[in-house]
């Protein structure tokens, strides 16, 4: 048995054990793996590694095209543009209300119903709702392709070191920095969207940093949400459920819980507010 010296460091989010850079390498610890500390006696702790996640087999889906996506009408464009110049967060009915006629609130309803537009009712929006453009519809008024399907495939490791942090952003809908001067520079390319609402991003318990368009956090939000309201599940269950990736439904779960939307009431399992 190896003996080590390590300093616990309490902060808001629980306590976390310190170890130098020696003892660390010296004990033979993997870059971003997870560890559990059991209790053997009293006083005495061993500290085991967690056992690896597969990931979940990616499931090909048929996506049903509506007519309505291939082309909008003028009067849909352009009131899906003056929704989406409000912020996410400003998106609560009674505030769009107050900036809408009566002919736009009338079609407002009706792109409802084609699925042009829908109303979230979970979370820190379960009393108020929030109104939210799908992914491939936001695509279409930005004037971008769509991605055909959300990043259900874990990410392969010889496409990530090819891939610009734009272009994974671009095709996945997230991104994880582990470097606080990259954090810092992509941040501030991506200012503009940030303050708009179309980025978010957090810094997680583990020091990395989790960034993701809004339509990736909309869509698995309304997703996972309902899964572990009034449950904890952890994220493999919750990567079985929906076929998502273990590496997005981390994404996703951290900038949940940094939305106040979930919590993480006990070790790796996580439940809605």
């Amino acid at each position: 048995m190896v003996e080590i010296m390590a300093k616990a460091v309490k902060n808001e989010k629980g306590v976390s054990l310190v170890l130098s850079k020696e003892e660390a390498e010296k004990l033979g610890f993997k870059e971003n793996a997870e560890y559990e500390l059991a209790q053997a006696t009293q006083g005495v702790f061993v500290l085991l590694e967690k056992a690896v996640d597969k990931p979940v087999p990616p499931i090909k889906k048929q996506v049903a095209q509506q007519p309505a996506q291939k082309r909008l009408p003028i009067e849909e464009y352009r009131l899906l543009r003056k929704l989406d110049k409000i912020k996410y967060e400003q998106r609560i009915p009674y505030r769009v209300h107050k900036f809408l006629t009566k002919e736009e609130k009338d079609l407002l309803e009706q792109m409802k119903k084609k699925g042009l537009v829908s109303l979230y009712t979970g979370g820190k929006y379960a009393k108020t709702g929030v109104y939210t453009i799908p992914n491939e519809i936001y695509a279409i008024i930005k004037g971008n392709k769509p991605r055909q399907e959300l990043p259900s495939e874990p990410e392969k490791l010889s496409e990530k070191k090819n891939l610009s942090w734009e272009e994974h952003l671009e095709k996945y809908g997230y991104l994880i920095v582990e470097n606080e001067n990259d954090a810092q520079r992509i941040s501030g390319k991506l200012e503009k969207a940030i303050k708009k609402g179309d980025i978010l991003g957090t810094r997680g318990f583990d020091k990395k940093f989790y960034i993701a368009d809004r339509a990736f956090y909309g869509e698995w939000n309304n997703k996972i949400t309902p899964l572990i309201t009034g449950k904890e599940k952890r994220v493999p269950e919750i990567c079985n459920a929906i076929n998502m990736s273990e590496v997005a439904c981390r994404v996703a779960l951290e900038l949940m819980r940094d939305q106040g939307e979930i919590i993480e009431k006990k070790r790796g399992f996580y439940t809605a507010i």
